[in-house]
């Protein structure tokens, strides 16, 4: 008797330990992520600090059903100003933090938020990046981009009250399971507690007011951002196939090139009924393909950490560290702007903006004529250096380092010496090519931003360079399904 109330105590006290580690790993260090009414401020402050104060513009709206209410925050961007002719151009609607628990999204859209209001912000990303900054800012004169950089501020509100493994909304409704295509369907291992859908198709005010930004916006492309793998999914969610027809295909040619230029090739890529692991039914990327007809219609996976336990949520769809999130937040912000890039390629958009195709390939000519013209400036600096301090050399050798500053201030006519005059005449000359080298290379500031004047001095340059003898002058995986006593749970979408 003793012994079994022994290990009845025994048993109690692993299963309350267990218990209190498992709530130990759903605390969510909010030094490292932002907080809701945190991320809200960001937003006032980035489209505030816009470098172009008519590009970016944020508005709200609510929406209520009974005594249930939520609200919608969109910021519209458009690079030049805010024109309001929005069918003139490519229209890209991206959708951020649908369900509460993905706290990694909500950072992406606040990164691309901050680089497309900051143009000297954009460039350095650009460059750090390799994405050539010329074809994508002339894109971006053709783009008009729609940002709802959280879609479910009433389920984050309860994450951040402490049920961090929510994944639905502020009344328990997966707001990814609530529009009317294939709505309602359930498959054998259905949770209500992670998929319940609503009561009918659009019961839930955020799809209501979703479906209307969507409808009277138009885009060509949408992307509905989540995590608990790496992944980058098409139509359909209901079905374990993708569309047939030229425009699907261009648009899973698109994710393939993306897998391949930003994930690496481990992100799975193509349907997602077919590649999580499950069929989902209701959801919004379905609805925007099938019911509005977008022609590249998106689910993106960002980040998933596959040794996660099912008890282990908050590390299975978030990153823990300063540095996994930093990592994370650049390679699907640098996503986006690739992403920019590669809708020439679709048959939609060659079609409605063959402008915007004109630009980028114009833009390509612009950034390769432009590092030639680097190259050279580069060079000129180098050969400027190296000739002030051959000559900076020769002053000090002769006449010690104390002298070079008062030699070189002195007019020529004042130094009589034949090494002082040949020494301070080299390094005169070698001042100058560095100067005339540096415009080069500035250019507009930005190396890339060349004009025909630069490309004449750097043709002068050259010409003076040879005649004088001088050298010439810079995840859940893909089929990763979560760790629980369940056969599944849903991971993003």
């Amino acid at each position: 008797m003793r012994h079994a109330l022994l290990l009845a105590v025994t048993c109690l006290l692993v299963t309350l330990c267990g218990a209190n580690a498992a709530a130990d790993e759903y605390t969510v260090d909010w030094e490292l992520y932002h907080t809701k009414d945190a991320i809200f401020q960001a937003l006032e402050d980035i489209v505030g600090t816009q470098q172009a104060p008519e590009s970016l513009a944020i508005t709200s709206e609510t929406g209520k059903d009974g005594n249930y209410s939520s609200k919608l925050t969109v910021v519209t961007v458009e690079p030049g100003s805010l024109t309001g002719e929005d069918e003139k151009k490519i229209r890209l609607l991206l959708n951020f933090g649908e369900h509460g628990r993905e706290l990694i999204t909500n950072e992406v859209a606040l990164q691309l938020l901050q680089l497309l209001a900051h143009d000297d912000k954009l460039a350095a990303f650009c460059q750090r990046q390799g994405i050539p900054l010329q074809p994508l800012l002339a894109a971006l004169m053709h783009t008009v981009i729609k940002v709802v950089p959280m879609e479910n501020p009433r389920g984050r509100e309860r994450v951040e009250a402490g049920e961090v493994c929510l994944r639905t909304n502020g009344r328990d409704v997966d707001i990814n399971r609530n529009w009317g295509v294939h709505w309602g369907h359930k498959e054998a291992d259905y949770d209500p507690k992670e998929e319940y859908p609503g009561t009918a198709p659009f019961s839930e005010p955020e799809a209501v007011m979703m479906k209307a930004l969507a409808t009277g916006f138009k885009p060509h492309v949408w992307v509905n951002v989540h995590s608990g793998m790496e992944a980058l999914f098409l139509p359909y969610d209901h079905r374990a196939e993708v569309p047939k027809g030229p425009g699907p295909k261009a648009a899973l040619e698109i994710l393939h090139e993306l897998n391949r230029t930003m994930c690496g090739g481990r992100c799975a890529v193509g349907s997602g009924g077919k590649s999580v692991g499950y069929l989902a039914h209701g959801t919004a990327t379905d609805y925007m393909f099938e019911e509005l007809g977008i022609a590249m219609a998106y689910t993106w996976e960002i980040y998933g950490d596959t040794k996660a336990t099912y008890t282990e949520c908050f590390r299975m769809f978030n990153p823990s560290t300063k540095q996994e999130i930093e990592k994370v937040v650049t390679a699907w912000t640098s996503a986006f702007l690739r992403l920019i890039l590669l809708l020439p390629s679709h048959p939609a958009v060659a079609k409605d903006s063959p402008a915007m195709v004109k630009a980028i390939q114009e833009g390509h000519r612009e950034a390769k004529n432009g590092g030639t013209v680097a190259t050279a400036a580069n060079a000129a600096v180098a050969s400027g250096d190296a000739a002030a301090d051959s000559g900076l050399a020769d002053v000090g050798n002769s006449f010690g380092t104390g002298s070079v500053d008062a030699l070189a201030a002195q007019p020529a006519d004042a130094v009589e010496d034949v090494a002082e005059v040949t020494a301070l005449a080299r390094l005169r000359e070698g001042s100058a090519a560095h100067e005339e080298g540096a415009a080069l290379q500035g250019g507009r500031g930005t190396v890339g931003w060349w004009q025909p004047p630069f490309i004449a001095v750097a043709i002068m340059l050259t010409f003076v360079c040879v005649f004088q003898r001088r050298p010439v002058w810079r995840r859940l995986s893909g089929g990763a399904r979560l760790m629980a006593p369940r056969r599944r749970a849903p991971v993003g979408v």
